[in-house]
């Protein structure tokens, strides 16, 4: 018996760390990479991937979720049919590099708007710049250095490399990590049974993908406050059909 063997898959995730102090703003690019998609079975956690099922590997081109219309498939990354029949799922687990491409704007703890400007690095947040010019296209990274004290939540962890190697323990980025593990809990559960792959379908939205922490003050950065830009969450809707 032939099985659909390729389908469309789009998948981004529900980021990345709440934080009291973080202001939110629009990105109007805003580029992920993906190395790794699993599905996880009904005995799965938000901190932990149980009995996982890779249905997506290698490192994907960079995704532009920003240019993508709501509804519309941002990337082909994965197949469905990879899955076990009979199982539920009830997790995604991404593996992803850190690093993300953004512009935009936003303000910070002060109402001060700041534009990106500047590159983080894997332990700090990103420079930015006042207002009244053009945003530059940066790398900054998401989640802070540290564990679920800072504010991490336990659906996500640092790995040692794009294979999702050396899990840190949930909640934690690991100091100079390139590369982290996400896992999103499904709203409905899937089943799948031969002969009926679901196709996934995402609405994406990224007016609140920047995140500026903390009070910048002339839009700088203050590395011992962990005080400036990193990559934030975008809003997403998951359905099957």
């Amino acid at each position: 018996m032939k099985y659909l063997k390729i389908i469309l898959f789009s998948f981004f995730l529900s980021l990345i760390v709440t934080n009291t102090y973080a202001a939110k703003g629009v990105a109007s690019v805003y580029k992920i990479t993906m190395t790794k998609l699993e599905m996880c079975d009904s005995t799965s956690t938000d901190s932990a991937c149980n009995n996982p099922v890779t249905i997506g590997t290698g490192e994907s081109s960079p995704i532009d979720i920003a240019s993508t219309t709501a509804g519309a498939a941002a990337a082909s990354y994965g197949n469905l049919g990879l899955g076990k029949f009979g199982t539920t799922y009830t997790y995604f687990q991404i593996t992803m590099k850190r690093a993300f491409t953004v512009k935009g704007s936003a303000k910070d703890g002060a109402g001060t708007t700041c534009i990106t400007a500047e590159d983080g690095d894997s332990s700090t947040a990103a420079e930015g710049a006042a207002d009244g010019g053009t945003p530059a296209e940066v790398t900054l990274y998401a989640g802070f250095v540290g564990d679920s004290g800072d504010g991490l939540p336990l659906t996500m962890n640092s790995v040692a490399d794009a294979n999702g190697g050396t899990p840190a323990a949930a909640g934690t980025i690991v100091d100079n990590s390139e590369f982290f593990q996400y896992r999103e809990k499904l709203d409905t559960t899937l089943t799948l049974k031969a002969g009926v792959i679901p196709t996934v379908k995402i609405a994406f939205g990224t007016a609140t993908a920047l995140e500026a922490i903390g009070n910048m003050g002339n839009c700088t950065q203050n590395i011992a406050a962990q005080v400036g830009f990193i990559a934030g969450e975008p809003d997403v809707t998951i359905t099957f059909e």
